[in-house]
């Protein structure tokens, strides 16, 4: 599977994460997965932008009846990954998760290992941006917890 590189201008390289507050509940924390394609600043800016429309799309989405299911507050890492798709679209691959007080040693290895876990309800998502596109896909919680 072979990639194409972008030109190395205005690389967004962040050291370790970055921390934005996308609403005045919910507290992201960016940590970037290796990957031969690298996001420039606009691209970064553009996915958590993106990102950010897609949970609030997601919590509309929800019925008054799981209403539990919303991601509505909390501190969440925010793990991405850069590819190139079959057509050569640029796409970020957003793993997200609850970050619990006390829990540093688990996330100590955030921006070289992906964090899995297979339940957990709306502590953990997963999403898909397109860039190129500027559309991410519904994002996909990890069941009832």
């Amino acid at each position: 599977m072979g990639t194409r590189a972008f030109p190395e201008i205005n690389h967004y390289k962040p050291q370790g994460y970055s921390t934005c507050t996308e609403s005045d509940e919910i507290t992201y924390e960016y940590y970037e997965l290796p990957s031969d394609i690298q996001l420039t600043q606009t691209e970064f800016e553009a996915m958590k932008m993106l990102l950010s429309k897609a949970v609030s799309r997601y919590n509309h989405r929800v019925s008054y009846k799981y209403k539990q299911m919303k991601i509505l507050s909390g501190n969440y890492g925010i793990q991405y990954e850069a590819k190139l798709d079959k057509k050569g679209n640029k796409i970020v691959e957003i793993n997200a998760f609850a970050k619990e007080e006390g829990e540093q040693k688990e996330y100590k290895e955030l921006t070289t290992k992906r964090f899995v876990v297979f339940d957990g309800g709306s502590s953990y998502f997963n999403t898909v941006i397109n860039l190129k596109r500027k559309k991410a896909a519904p994002v996909f919680i990890h069941g009832f917890a």
